[in-house]
């Protein structure tokens, strides 16, 4: 069971902490991720990739805010495998489904995944934190959980 350790009282990210705990490891959603035909930027298949994105439910994460050198950053958030640290930047105001999409991303870095560069671009847009977490907002929108 994840556990996620927080570093700060912002109950929109604790609430999608709270929706991504319980919907992380659902078949359901697993089973979309095993239909992807490929992600970019991993040598993985998707059946593998989705066997791997169950890790998350076994991460003891900290979760905190960072306010970033530069107001108008781009930057929403971070992630450091290593620390299993998740930070999400303190100036950007999102609502709770941006919020989900933002830490089930960084979740992904947490168990390994990459992807080329800070941007979006259509290449990152295939990657397995950047495709998974868009599933994975889909996903609880189509179940009527957000």
């Amino acid at each position: 069971m994840p556990k996620y350790i927080f570093q700060l009282n912002d109950q929109t990210i604790i609430k999608a902490a709270s929706i991504v705990h319980e919907h992380c490891c659902d078949t359901e959603f697993l089973d979309l991720i095993k239909e992807v035909p490929q992600f970019n930027d991993t040598p993985f298949k998707s059946d593998m990739v989705a066997r791997i994105l169950k890790d998350i439910y076994s991460l003891e994460v900290t979760i905190k805010l960072y306010r970033p050198a530069w107001y108008w950053t781009k930057a929403i958030a971070r992630a450091d495998y290593d620390k299993k640290l998740i930070e999400f930047n303190a100036y950007k105001k999102m609502d709770l489904a941006d919020r989900i999409e933002t830490l089930q991303h960084e979740l992904c870095h947490c168990v390994g995944f990459k992807h080329t560069g800070n941007y979006v671009t259509e290449h990152n847009l295939k990657t397995v934190p950047f495709l998974a977490s868009n599933i994975f907002v889909n996903y609880l929108k189509s179940k009527s959980i957000i």
